[in-house]
């Protein structure tokens, strides 16, 4: 990858330049939309989060651009973030019931 390359992630509007702000600033649907274009692939390769970037690549490859839950919370873990933190309050309440 070269320089005119760069992938520019942003989420939550703030431009994000390391894992630890990904996970500070994650949005699950904005994730979700990144993984369906290979964003978050190239961001991770970019920033030479191997492993993050094959098991995004992984995800990519047997969910396409359809996310089952599944997929959701494989998407949050590769990230790091818990699942249940990237509900809305409502959906928060059925996922608790």
């Amino acid at each position: 990858m070269n320089m005119t390359d760069t992938v520019v992630l942003r989420m939550n509007n703030v431009e994000i330049n390391n894992i630890k702000e990904l996970r500070e600033n994650f949005v699950l649907d904005e994730a979700l939309d990144y993984v369906r274009d290979k964003t978050l692939i190239r961001w991770f390769e970019q920033l030479y989060y191997e492993d993050e970037a094959e098991a995004a690549q992984n995800l990519y490859n047997n969910a396409g651009t359809v996310f089952s839950d599944k997929d959701k919370r494989e998407l949050c873990c590769i990230v790091g973030v818990d699942y249940k933190e990237t509900l809305s309050e409502e959906d928060k309440e059925v996922f608790s019931a």
